[in-house]
């Protein structure tokens, strides 16, 4: 019997991620499979009580820069339960952009990742993917792909949270941001512009914001966007670019949609299947990129919360998990 731990207390929120971790729940119990149960924990310790032997962890936590309960909660289960892989995360929407109904039971999106949080390694279940699931995504998101286009009139580099996130693996976002604008540099003349990720808690961002303002003062053709200072929108920013850079961010996923040049320096990023070679080719980026497939998988990567619910997230596993 494979039984699976949710702990409720893995998020400090209300509402639609606490509604999240109950349609996990339900999505289970729903499925009926005789060898599957779950049950929920509502408490900041592990289970004692025949602990499960999986566990779902609303989502990851490599370090504790702030010690609140959930976050160290978080940091338990995945001492855990992680050397053998078996914990479920919830994460963001890459197409967030596109969302007009946020925390909407049907059509606000988030992936399911098992076994590992990093794209890389994860297991989305999403191998081979068919196109019935991207086709509802993108008819309730108003999604309309479309074809490349080169004539944008800045390259736009979109930068991670700081440096301690888990996505970051310790590069600092300012100055990965200059070591990129640099390398441009050397291959283009094109005006660039740097994005700071729009949370504004975390611990460097003062002094990121004052490293790349200084930067900018002294580059040629760079300009910085940052939260609480007249920050414009990532998908409009994202539709007058030429093309996008990212470390890791979702936040590029945009240009694969408006058809813009997307590179990703580092291959842990969900969209890194997306990258249109090394920085040095900017300006004759590959664009023989088989984008359908890529969106296809993205639409068996991500679920509403009505899909969890009704079981159709554990329907799919069961169909598709090869070793649990």
């Amino acid at each position: 019997m494979n039984t699976i731990d949710i702990y409720k207390k893995t998020t400090a929120g209300t509402g639609f991620k606490s509604d999240l971790l109950r349609a996990f729940y339900d999505g289970v119990t729903k499925i009926k499979n005789e060898n599957w149960k779950a049950k929920v924990i509502d408490d900041f310790e592990l289970s004692t009580d025949n602990p499960g032997t999986h566990a779902f962890c609303f989502n990851f936590q490599r370090e504790i820069q702030r010690p609140k309960p959930a976050l160290v909660l978080r940091k338990k289960i995945i001492e855990k339960y992680e050397p053998p892989k078996k914990i479920w995360y919830y994460d963001s929407n890459v197409l967030v952009s596109y969302e007009k109904d946020k925390h909407h039971a049907t059509n606000s999106y988030v992936r399911i990742a098992y076994g590992n949080v990093y794209p890389d390694k994860t297991n989305y279940f999403n191998k081979d993917p068919k196109p019935d699931r991207w086709n509802t995504m993108k008819r309730k998101l108003g999604i309309e792909l479309k074809d490349y286009d080169k004539s944008g009139d800045q390259i736009y580099i979109c930068c991670n949270r700081g440096s301690g996130g888990y996505s970051a693996f310790g590069k600092n976002a300012a100055q990965w941001a200059i070591e990129v604008t640099q390398e441009l540099r050397l291959h283009t003349k094109k005006p660039i512009t740097i994005r700071l990720h729009s949370g504004k808690g975390y611990p460097t961002f003062d002094e990121d914001i004052k490293t790349l303002y200084a930067f900018k003062d002294q580059a040629k053709d760079v300009k910085v966007h940052s939260p609480g200072n007249n920050y414009p929108d990532l998908l409009q920013e994202v539709k007058k670019s030429y093309a996008v850079v990212v470390y890791t961010s979702s936040s590029g996923a945009p240009a694969v949609i408006e058809g813009k040049p997307l590179f990703v320096t580092h291959s842990s990023s969900y969209l890194y299947p997306m990258n249109a070679g090394h920085l040095s080719t900017i300006e004759n980026p590959n664009l023989d990129l088989d984008r359908e497939k890529f969106l296809w998988g993205l639409g068996e990567s991500h679920w509403t919360l009505q899909d969890i619910e009704q079981g159709l997230y554990f329907k799919n596993f069961l169909e598709k998990v090869t070793n649990v």
